[in-house]
């Protein structure tokens, strides 16, 4: 939506979106501007921060009436004590948390590392990375029956070496293409 409205690569809309985004426009100055031509040399105009914000907000409250419609449909609508964890690179997004309890009437807090992980920490210690990172632990952590048909991984899960879970992943799909 940011790159159709204001005629933009994707690669700039997302740069807009990590760089300059916020999720409630009201928390905005009406002055903030940005100069797009210092994310692509080619675009020669500035626009106003509290228009990102609103196309931004606009995206969200839609995200957020779908999340409610699911929650309603299993009977949990604002009935989460533990409420939401926003996980990703939007999770990390100005003003997003306050967003989240506003619009679904939950608790909501951003995600943080429950681990102690060595190795490329500076790769994957992000909210970017915390679904694949907690996929890869479920999987460490799956049943018997499906353990039987994975290779053994040698990971202590106290002691988490990212490097070596990356080069254990990489094996795994190498072994699984033909």
């Amino acid at each position: 939506d940011l790159a159709i409205g204001f005629r933009t690569s994707l690669e700039v809309a997302e740069a807009l979106k990590t760089k300059f985004g916020a999720a409630i426009p009201d928390q905005v100055r009406e002055t903030e501007s940005i100069d797009l031509s210092k994310l692509d040399p080619e675009l020669r105009e500035r626009i106003k921060r509290r228009e990102v914000a609103e196309i931004i907000e606009a995206r969200l409250k839609e995200t957020f009436a779908m999340i409610r419609e699911q929650l309603k449909g299993i009977g949990k609508d604002g009935m989460l004590p533990a409420g939401v964890v926003l996980t990703g690179g939007g999770s990390q997004l100005e003003g997003l948390i306050d967003a989240c309890k506003l619009e679904l009437h939950l608790p909501a807090s951003g995600s943080h590392q429950m681990l102690e992980i060595s190795g490329m920490v500076d790769k994957v210690d992000s909210p970017i990375y915390a679904a694949a990172v907690g996929l890869m632990l479920m999987g460490m952590e799956a049943s018997e029956p499906a353990k039987e048909s994975l290779p053994k991984l040698n990971i202590n899960l106290r002691q988490l070496n990212v490097g070596g879970m990356f080069d254990q992943a990489k094996k795994i799909f190498k072994q699984m293409l033909p």
